[in-house]
C-alpha cells in the first residue's frame, strides 16, 4: 500500500509539473509532495486511530500572496479493530492559500473544500458500492515552508483540521487532525 501511495504521488507531481511549466512564466506555480499522518475517528468522542500515507498538491498564484490550491491525500490504516478491519481514505480538496512572504521561512494558511472517498472493511457502506463510500471534506489550517534554493523549499510542517461527513450512525461527522511535511518545487516567472 505504501509503495502504491508513493508511486501515485510521484506520478501526480510529475504530471502537474509538466503541465504547469508554461503557465509559470505568468503566475507562480508550486508543486508539493508530502507525507501525511492522520489522527482519525469514526464515532463521536475519540474512538481514534492513526493513518499514514502521502499526497501531492499544486498551487497557482492568483495574487502576490494568494494561491488557488488543489490537493490530494491518500492515507491507510490496517488492523484498526480486534477483527483486523482496515480503512483507506482518499481526500481531494480545492481552495485558497495565503502566504506571508515577509520572513525567510514562509508561513501560510489555507481553506479547502472537496470530497473524500473511504474504502476497506471499516468504510461506511453505500448502496451502490459495499465497503466504499463518498463524503464531503473540509480542511483548514496552515504550515511553514523553509526555502532551500530558489526552486525548492522544505515544508517543515503542515497542520490541518479535516472534517468529513461519512455516515456513522451517530452524528455523521468526523473531526480529524492531519499533519504533514514534504518538499515544495517552485516554478516561478523567469526560472
Amino acid at each position: 500500500m505504501r509503495l502504491t501511495v508513493l508511486a501515485f504521488t510521484i506520478i501526480f507531481a510529475a504530471l502537474l509539473a509538466s503541465t504547469a511549466r508554461s503557465s509559470a512564466q505568468e503566475h507562480p506555480v508550486d508543486i508539493d509532495v508530502h507525507y501525511t499522518y492522520l489522527h482519525a475517528n469514526v464515532l463521536p468522542g475519540c474512538n481514534c486511530f492513526s493513518m499514514n500515507g502521502g499526497g501531492g498538491a499544486a498551487s497557482y498564484g492568483i495574487r502576490p500572496n494568494l494561491f488557488a490550491v488543489a490537493d490530494i491525500d491518500i492515507t491507510h490504516a490496517g488492523a484498526i479493530t480486534p477483527d483486523h478491519f482496515d480503512l483507506t481514505l482518499t481526500t481531494y480538496t480545492f481552495g485558497v492559500r495565503y502566504e506571508w512572504k515577509r520572513f525567510h521561512a514562509t508561513p501560510f494558511g489555507e481553506f479547502l473544500l472537496g470530497g473524500s472517498h473511504a474504502s476497506g472493511s471499516l468504510a461506511p457502506r453505500s448502496a451502490s458500492l459495499p465497503g466504499s463510500s463518498n463524503a464531503f471534506a473540509m480542511r483548514t489550517g496552515g504550515g511553514l515552508n523553509l526555502p532551500l534554493t530558489r526552486h525548492i523549499s522544505l515544508r517543515l510542517a503542515q497542520v490541518d483540521y479535516l472534517m468529513t461527513d461519512f455516515s456513522n450512525g451517530k452524528d455523521d461527522r468526523q473531526n480529524n487532525l492531519q499533519v504533514g511535511a514534504g518538499i515544495v518545487i517552485h516554478l516561478r516567472p523567469g526560472s
